[in-house]
């Protein structure tokens, strides 16, 4: 089959597969764009209520400085978003928009994402983004589909009902993966507040 693969990592053989290619998987990233910019959005808001409110109570008079240099915002940016694939990809197997269209993201063997291959897959995705795309889509071929970070991480980006695919995940994971984002969204709000 000239459009399927065949796992060969540690000795196990999993079944043909292919992977998902560039529209798909811009399209799983566009609306994760939208999903981080709400998160982000609804977090600050709740993170900056939270602390008013302590403050009120505590009958404090603070003056918080909200203005961040640029140079920091994007430090927070690129970090927000490599923990929010990162833990996403590896609790669950998909970011919420990849588990929207229906994608995981697995070892080339289909065993779960490593925190190490989905750190590796994140902080490639810059270079695979740059100029709209371009660099990621030149990378992908046949039968694969592989960016340069998934090269790198030895990963795969399938549809979710892949049997390559060792063991599913739960919803609980998503759930579980949600929440990690939410807490480490709440922290760099209060800190980013606090500084």
């Amino acid at each position: 089959m000239a459009d399927t693969w065949k796992g060969r990592s540690s000795g196990w053989l999993a079944a043909p597969t292919a992977g998902k290619g560039f529209g798909i998987r811009a399209a799983a990233y566009l609306l994760d764009v939208v999903v981080i910019f709400a998160l982000h959005l609804v977090m600050s808001y709740v993170t900056s209520f939270v602390i008013s409110m302590v403050v009120f109570l505590l009958g404090l008079n603070v003056t918080l400085d909200v203005r961040t240099s640029v140079w920091l915002s994007l430090a927070i940016g690129v970090i927000n978003t490599l923990v929010y694939f990162g833990v996403f990809e590896t609790l669950y197997g998909a970011s919420p928009g990849k588990a929207l269209l229906r994608l995981r993201v697995v070892m080339e063997d289909g065993s779960p994402c490593t925190w190490q291959a989905a750190l590796a897959r994140g902080a490639l995705r810059f270079w695979d983004g740059f100029l709209l795309g371009v660099p990621g889509m030149v990378n992908m071929h046949e039968p694969l589909h592989q960016r340069t970070g998934d090269k790198l991480a030895h990963t795969l980006v399938i549809a979710a009902s892949d049997p390559m695919i060792h063991s599913q995940r739960d919803w609980v994971w998503f759930l579980a993966a949600l929440g990690l984002y939410l807490l480490w969204q709440a922290a760099v709000n209060v800190l980013s507040l606090l500084s």
